[in-house]
C-alpha cells in the first residue's frame, strides 16, 4: 500500500477564463503521478489542513472569493495570471507550480525531519550534548558546502539555488529582480607581476567589499568562478540597478589595491548589468546570458565601467 506523503501543495485555481480550464484539467492529470500535489479548480475552499502547503494561481481579483486566502501566513506562493491567458501559456504555468510546490514542500518535510531526529536523541538527557554537537556539525558541513573556500563569500552552487528560487517568486509576485556579472580587470596580468598569493589576496578584498555594500535581505553576492563575481538584487529596477553598479564600481576603486600592469596602476572591475521582471514566458537562463554579453562589452569597450541591458530590451 502507497502511504500519502507527510507534506501535501494544496494548488487552489481560481479563473474565468477559457484556458483555466485546461490549466486544471492538465495539473489534474499531473497531480495523479504526485502524491504531494493536490488541486482544487474554483469553488469554495477550506482553509489549509495541518501539513498543507498552499499555493493559489488566480486572475486579478478572485482571491477576494476566498476569505481566508488573505490572512496572513496561510499561503505560501501566489500567482495572478494574464488578463489573456492562452492554451500555449498553460504548459509553462504547469511547470511553475510544480517547482515552487515542490520547493515548499521538501522545505517544510526536511525541517520536519530535522526536528524529529534531534528530538528523538534528547529524549535521553545524556546525548543532548551529542544532539547540539550533531546540530553544529551539521550546520557547518552545509555552510561549507555553499561557501567558496578562497573568499568566504556563497560560491556558485548557493548563488545558482538562489536565483532559481527568486526568479520563481519574481514571476509569481511580478517583482523587478538584477543581476549584475563582474570581473577583476586585468587579473591574469596581476597573477603574473605579483604572484598567486597576491592574486589571492585580491580576490578576498574584492569578495569582501562587493559583500559590504550589497545588503539587501533578498540580495546576494558570490563567487561565480575565477575572478569573477555575481550580484543578484531583489526588487531592483532599472533605476537602482544604475546605482548599485556605480557603487559596486567606485567601491572596489577605493580599495587602491596596486595594480602595475592596469593603465590606472590599481585594480578595477568591469560590470555587466541586466534587470527585468520575470514573466512565464521569460528564461532565466536568457537572463544570465545577457549579463554575460554586457560584461563582454563593458571590458571591450574599455574596462572600469559597467553596461545595462538597453531600455525597453526584453
Amino acid at each position: 500500500m502507497i502511504q500519502q506523503p507527510s507534506r501535501i501543495c494544496r494548488v487552489v485555481l481560481l479563473s474565468d477564463q477559457p484556458a483555466a480550464a485546461l490549466f486544471g484539467l492538465s495539473l489534474r492529470m499531473t497531480a495523479d503521478d504526485q502524491l504531494w500535489l493536490k488541486v482544487q479548480v474554483g469553488g469554495e475552499s477550506n482553509p489549509p489542513a495541518p501539513g498543507e502547503v498552499v499555493v493559489v494561481v488566480a486572475d486579478a481579483g478572485m482571491e477576494a472569493r476566498v476569505p481566508w486566502i488573505e490572512q496572513d501566513g496561510l499561503v505560501a506562493s501566489r500567482l495572478v495570471l494574464p488578463n489573456q491567458l492562452r492554451e500555449t501559456d498553460v504548459p509553462p504555468l504547469v511547470e511553475w507550480v510544480l517547482s515552487i510546490g515542490r520547493l515548499h514542500v521538501e522545505k517544510v518535510s526536511l525541517r520536519r525531519l530535522v526536528d524529529r531526529f534531534e528530538e528523538r536523541i534528547k529524549r535521553d538527557s545524556g546525548r543532548v550534548r551529542m544532539a547540539d554537537l550533531l546540530q553544529e556539525a551539521n550546520n557547518r558541513l552545509q555552510e561549507q558546502s555553499v561557501r567558496d573556500g578562497l573568499t568566504g563569500i556563497p560560491n556558485r552552487r548557493r548563488f545558482e539555488e538562489h536565483f532559481d528560487f527568486l526568479w520563481g517568486r519574481a514571476v509569481g509576485d511580478g517583482i523587478p529582480i538584477t543581476l549584475i556579472l563582474s570581473d577583476i580587470d586585468f587579473f591574469k596580468k596581476l597573477n603574473d607581476s605579483l604572484g598567486h598569493q597576491a592574486g589571492d589576496r585580491c580576490l578576498q578584498e574584492v569578495a569582501h567589499k562587493l559583500a559590504t555594500l550589497v545588503d539587501g535581505e533578498d540580495d546576494l553576492v558570490a563567487r561565480y568562478g575565477g575572478e569573477e563575481f555575481v550580484i543578484l538584487l531583489w526588487d531592483a529596477d532599472r533605476k537602482k540597478a544604475k546605482e548599485v553598479a556605480d557603487i559596486l564600481l567606485h567601491g572596489v576603486s577605493d580599495l587602491a589595491i596596486a595594480h602595475p600592469d592596469h593603465p590606472s596602476g590599481i585594480v578595477t572591475i568591469s560590470l555587466g548589468v541586466t534587470c527585468a521582471v520575470p514573466s512565464l514566458t521569460s528564461s532565466a537562463e536568457d537572463f544570465l546570458h545577457q549579463a554575460d554579453e554586457l560584461l563582454y562589452l563593458a571590458k571591450s569597450s574599455g574596462r572600469n565601467r559597467w553596461e545595462i541591458i538597453p531600455e525597453g530590451k526584453p
